[in-house]
């Protein structure tokens, strides 16, 4: 190095590495770093004997960890136990972050070892992210029950037992506020510390819900400080339940994101705090339990029961009956997100051109348009977008309108091919408010209107 060289830092240093390895994870069952010097994070100790000398001692880059199963010799294993126990003791005493994959219910391909360095860390477990089937690497993790005392997040595929068994490894965990479960609805009972998680998620597939579907009612009032609550469904869910259900009260809860098919859960709790709904809408090949005027009626009912205010709306995967049956409910959202197929019809109401104001109250809205036809659709799109821009833009006249004018309007328009020159010919006209992303990018516009 000569010596006018400039050298940078080490505290700077580590907060370059900090950016860099935010959201990133070391393979723990991958050796191959011949092949991956390039990449994150082995590119970063290439650069130079400074820049890898940061590498090796910023600790924070050593906290997160992935391990999967595969085919491994014996002196791979080796060496994969070897370079665990130094990555391990790289990060100190920070928090970890565990990403761990075990499907099957064999563990002759699986690093049962490393496995085991990493239970042996499970106190400085902070996240974690867990597939683990019906073998040794599940029953070792259970085995932890009270180590988990520093865990915070937990997403875990429930593997499927057969039996009605009954886990509580995971009971204990005074810090644990966030929960994702995958897949569940099996006949095992997992106990989980309920009363203190702020946001849980549960994602069932077709009849694999009905099983424990039937104590997401008991599981309701458990959930003392919930504050977003997602359950996803994918069919009708047809669980028996009592015909008079004591009314459950969720006080903490803001978000609500929930499928179509789960539209009797609005007829059991009331939320004062409620300010965000995200609906999906049903599955495209179930037809047998579309009810509008049901869930209209249920849902309009816990918004006067619980007299929330619903400031945010997204829509998901509905149909236009769907969204026009949804946003009759909530005239008082101010942020409307779609990710809907055929949504035009909507942004036309939207507009009032027809005589028919639906959200008068809106200022936010994000429309996500997947372009899969001929371009003449895509041109016919964004002739609707400009009317609703035209229609609710800020030079609106509120003296006659009883309306708020759109204070931003983002377009994220995923196509083929080039966008057609007429397409953004138009779209240089737009107001400065509306904001188009073309796959991923955002368009900038040369003269945009005032």
């Amino acid at each position: 190095m000569d010596s006018d060289e400039i050298i940078i830092p080490t505290e700077i240093l580590y907060d370059i590495l900090r950016l860099l390895c935010d959201g990133q994870t070391i393979a723990l069952h991958d050796l191959n770093n011949k092949s991956h010097f390039h990449e994150f994070p082995w590119a970063v100790g290439q650069v130079c004997r400074h820049w890898r000398g940061a590498f090796m001692s910023y600790s924070h880059l050593w906290t997160s960890f992935t391990l999967k199963p595969g085919t491994f010799s014996a002196a791979y294993f080796a060496e994969m136990n070897r370079r665990a126990t130094i990555y391990l003791e790289r990060s100190e005493q920070h928090p970890l972050t565990i990403v761990v994959s075990m499907p099957c219910s064999g563990t002759e391909k699986f690093p049962k070892t490393v496995w085991k360095m990493l239970l042996s860390c499970l106190k400085r477990w902070k996240k974690a992210d867990l597939v683990l089937g019906n073998g040794a690497a599940r029953d070792d993790l259970l085995k932890c029950r009270g180590y988990m005392s520093s865990l915070e997040s937990l997403t875990m595929s429930i593997p499927d037992d057969i039996g009605q068994k009954s886990y509580n490894g995971f009971q204990v965990g005074p810090h644990l506020t966030e929960l994702d479960l995958p897949h569940l609805g099996y006949k095992a009972r997992w106990q989980f510390p309920w009363a203190q998680l702020t946001k849980l998620k549960v994602v069932a597939f077709h009849k694999s819900f009905d099983f424990y579907g039937g104590n997401l009612w008991k599981l309701l009032p458990q959930l003392k400080n919930i504050e977003q609550l997602t359950i996803i469904i994918t069919s009708s869910w047809n669980q028996w339940l009592p015909s008079s259900l004591p009314m459950i009260r969720l006080p903490s809860l803001r978000l609500l994101e929930i499928t179509l098919a789960m539209a009797k859960m609005f007829s059991w709790f009331t939320a004062p705090l409620l300010e965000h709904l995200h609906i999906h809408g049903y599955d495209h090949w179930d037809r047998s339990f579309h009810n509008y005027q049901r869930y209209e009626e249920e849902i309009t009912s816990l918004i006067q029961r619980s007299s929330c205010h619903i400031r945010r709306l997204t829509l998901e995967k509905c149909r236009t009956e769907e969204m026009r049956t949804i946003v009759r409910t909530v005239a008082s959202v101010e942020e409307l997100s779609i990710d809907c197929p055929n949504s035009l019809a909507i942004i036309q109401d939207i507009t009032g051109l027809d005589g028919r104001m639906y959200l008068p109250k809106l200022q936010v809205m994000c429309m996500v348009y997947l372009v899969e036809n001929p371009v003449t659709l895509l041109e016919d799109a964004v002739t609707v977008f400009s009317r609703l821009l035209e229609a609710r833009g800020k030079e609106l006249s509120l003296a006659s309108h009883d309306i708020v004018p759109l204070e931003k309007f983002v377009l994220r328009l995923t196509l083929q091919g080039k966008c057609p020159d007429e397409v953004l010919e138009v779209v240089h006209g737009w107001p400065s408010f509306a904001q188009l992303y073309i796959n991923g990018s955002l368009f900038k516009r040369l003269t945009p209107s005032l």
